[in-house]
């Protein structure tokens, strides 16, 4: 009994040390798994550390915003004479070009005041050569009184010889003497005659002063009749046309806006912050969310000289109590390119924009 005891003993001890080694034995594989793991976050403390550095330094050399819109020329196409409409040949959102025809007004008012004031300058020429008529017969005139003085001087002087040697009676000499004052008189009352005639004349009929203002009436009236067409000024797209045919318009009222195809810009507000970087002619990169997947390449063209809250109708008053220090946003246009049939830029769309401070600035595009 004794020997089977101890045998058990020694059995149960032996699986005791057998277990013990079973359980220890799986651990000593695993001695250097904490220096691993160590490793592992330690590379990624630095993979963390260089990206960050990176996102800065490449954030600080690529400043963006997304507070950027699309823009263009905007002609607001105006009337220059007032009139009732005749004629609107395009709808809106419609392409034209320079010269095409865009609203008619009815013209015949203009026409006829043409007519009058083309018939003007004929009376006021007629005038003129009245006048120069006129100076031609007072010339004449003068001659015709000068050759009767010199008569009239010739006898006067006959006369008085007669009278001094007793052959004729003083009577007689004071009859001579007044036919000589008389036509002395004549010849003075025909140069004043003269004289009045040629300020009636004022020049010829190319300097002549009523035939000039007679010409300027019609060049008026001839404008005001090509005025009665509204062509395109430029190549573009019209905005919404509301215009029709029986409408009446007035001078300088705006009719409809036209989108010029020619300029293309990004109004791109950055902050203050980002300013000491950003120079003229560097390259931007813009995406447009009406084109998700796409970009375009622009040239910086110029930076404002004033925020955008310095234009506003009410300025902020910073001079207060209450005021907060708020980094302000200036407007930077980019000059772009409208060359995709397929993703034509539209004016007031929404862009980001990123410029490559690295690069060095190219010369600003010119418009």
């Amino acid at each position: 009994m004794l020997i089977i005891a101890r045998a058990e003993n020694s059995e149960r001890h032996g699986d005791e040390n057998t277990m013990s080694d079973t359980a220890t034995a799986p651990d000593q594989p695993h001695r250097g798994t904490p220096w691993i793991a160590r490793i592992v976050v330690l590379l990624a403390l630095v993979g963390l550390i260089a990206g960050g550095y990176w996102y800065i330094r490449y954030s600080d050399t690529h400043p963006s915003t997304r507070d950027a819109y699309v823009g263009a020329n905007i002609v607001h196409v105006s009337a220059q004479v007032a009139g009732q409409v005749t004629r609107v040949p395009n709808a809106s959102n419609t392409a034209v070009k320079a010269g095409d025809v865009l609203v008619q007004l009815d013209a015949s008012e203009f026409e006829a005041e043409e007519t009058l004031q083309a018939a003007q300058v004929s009376l006021a020429q007629q005038e003129v050569a009245s006048a120069i008529a006129a100076v031609d017969a007072a010339r004449a005139e003068i001659a015709a009184q000068q050759a009767i003085l010199t008569n009239a001087e010739a006898q006067y002087k006959r006369i008085a010889d007669l009278v001094a040697k007793g052959d004729q009676t003083v009577s007689k000499s004071d009859d001579i003497t007044s036919t000589l004052n008389q036509a002395k008189a004549e010849v003075e009352a025909a140069k004043a005659r003269l004289t009045e005639a040629q300020a009636k004349v004022g020049g010829t009929e190319t300097d002549n002063a009523r035939v000039q203002v007679a010409q300027a009436n019609l060049t008026e009236a001839k404008l005001n009749l090509s005025h009665a067409v509204v062509h395109a000024p430029a190549d573009g797209t019209l905005g919404p046309v509301t215009l029709r045919p029986g409408d009446y318009v007035q001078a300088g009222e705006s009719l409809f806006p036209l989108v010029e195809d020619d300029t293309w810009y990004i109004t791109a507000n950055f902050k203050e912050t980002d300013l000491t970087r950003i120079r003229p002619g560097m390259t931007a990169h813009v995406t447009i969310d009406m084109y998700p997947g796409q970009s375009w390449t622009g040239t910086v063209e110029s930076l404002s000289p004033a925020s955008g809250a310095a234009f506003a109708l009410l300025p902020p008053e910073n001079a207060t109590g209450n005021w907060v220090k708020v980094t302000q946003r200036f407007p930077v246009r980019i000059a772009m390119t409208n060359d995709r049939a397929e993703a034509p830029l539209r004016v007031g769309a929404s862009a980001t924009v990123k410029i490559d401070t690295e690069q060095a600035a190219a010369p600003a595009a010119k418009n």
